[in-house]
């Protein structure tokens, strides 16, 4: 539409020339450049301020937006008279039911499986206590029999056999202690 090239730009600083004076021109240069800049500045602020006011109502048009979906109830719309909702209610029972049973059941597993460590743990003890038993008896009878198979393996007669039996009892006695 309307352009303003070198050419046009030449022939206007020539007239300028002539008409101002090489005296005055680079005043009304530095004149004319204050002013296109206070004009640039002026119509960046005007920009500026619809650009605002544009964010502004883009802002207040969000924060209704938001307020509208926030107080927006969805089972007014969906469920008006709670018809599906009233529908899941022996699902939940139900579900209630079940959690509670698990816990019971739970509950007597714990307690088997604690009295069957308890039986065991029993059991253990009795063990421990017949090996104890068996190896005491063994360590009593064994010195016994060792001296019996001594005598009897060896030949004395009759009279120091019974000498031996004799000694045999405080024989164990001395082991013992």
């Amino acid at each position: 539409m309307f352009e303003i090239g070198w050419p046009e730009l030449a022939v206007v600083a020539f007239l300028a020339l002539i008409v101002i004076g090489p005296k005055d021109l680079p005043k009304v240069m530095r004149t004319v450049g204050a002013t296109l800049r206070k004009m640039r500045g002026m119509a960046r602020d005007f920009q500026h301020s619809f650009e605002d006011m544009a964010h502004d109502l883009e802002l207040d048009d969000a924060q209704k937006a938001y307020k509208d979906l926030k107080s927006f109830n969805i089972e007014k719309h969906i469920d008006p008279d709670n018809d599906v909702k009233d529908s899941f209610k022996p699902v939940k029972t139900l579900a209630e039911e079940l959690e509670e049973e698990d816990a019971e059941e739970e509950e007597d597993l714990d307690a088997r499986a604690k009295a069957r460590e308890a039986a065991l743990a029993r059991a253990e003890k009795a063990r421990r206590e017949k090996e104890a038993a068996s190896q005491q008896e063994s360590h009593q009878v064994a010195p016994q029999k060792d001296l019996e198979k001594t005598v009897s393996a060896t030949k004395i007669d009759p009279q120091e056999k019974e000498t031996v039996a004799e000694m045999a009892p405080s024989t164990e006695n001395t082991l013992k202690s």
